[in-house]
């Protein structure tokens, strides 16, 4: 995961230098153009994972999960253990039913986390019932009109990998889609929460900050970078 750590790093430090905090509507096209590299560089941040391929040469569904905020400084929380010179960046989080168990692991570019059993099957069981919709859902991004696309530079982004009967699917939004604002109304508002992929990720923060609260996650220290 260090080449999207170092990407998002550059953005970051750019922002934070510009010390401004706009929002601006920009042609469509221009727009679509910034997302593909992220979205090749998460998916080969996954195939590095050992755990994910282990996984897939077992034919074990799986979900892979990151949120990240861009143009926001970094706070990292000290957790139960700290790798040795390694600055630890924001996770990535799988999620994966095994032998009747689900269980969820947290990694970053540090190194992993003990995985953890989940009290329930409730994630991988909404995205089983709503595999195929999920599949041909796509977040609408903030449109003024049907021409214009309005972006912060301020803003958090959510990027899924979910791999089932042996199908990979990739799917990723920033969550300013999800918002509304009366001066420059969005016209796919309503659309885009609705979708099934925006309730997967409230279900899915909702879990990880249970845990966090708990205390849960607990770092390998045998396995640091």
């Amino acid at each position: 995961m260090k080449s999207l750590s170092k990407k998002i790093s550059t953005v970051i430090i750019f922002i934070l230098l510009s010390n401004c905090s706009t929002k601006k509507v920009i042609p469509f096209g221009e727009y679509v153009k910034l997302h593909e590299e992220s979205k090749l560089e998460y998916i080969n941040d996954v195939n590095m994972i050992t755990k994910a391929n282990e996984l897939r040469a077992r034919k074990t569904d799986f979900i892979a999960y990151k949120s990240y905020p861009i143009g926001s400084v970094i706070l990292n929380k000290i957790d139960s253990g700290t790798c040795p010179n390694c600055n630890p960046d924001y996770p990535l989080f799988l999620f994966w039913n095994e032998n009747g168990k689900t269980w969820i692991q947290k990694l970053d570019n540090c190194g992993e986390y003990f995985p953890l059993e989940l009290n329930d099957s409730k994630i991988a069981d909404f995205v089983s019932k709503n595999f195929k919709i999920i599949k041909s859902e796509k977040i609408k991004y903030y449109r003024t009109d049907k021409n214009m696309v309005s972006i912060i530079d301020h803003s958090t982004f959510k990027q899924f990998l979910i791999v089932k009967s042996n199908i990979e699917i990739y799917n990723h939004f920033d969550i300013h889609n999800l918002s509304n604002d009366s001066d420059d109304p969005n016209i796919n508002y309503q659309y885009n929460n609705n979708l099934k992929i925006v309730k997967l990720d409230k279900m899915i923060k909702k879990e990880i900050i249970k845990l966090d609260s708990q205390n849960l996650f607990k770092r390998d220290l045998l396995k640091c970078k």
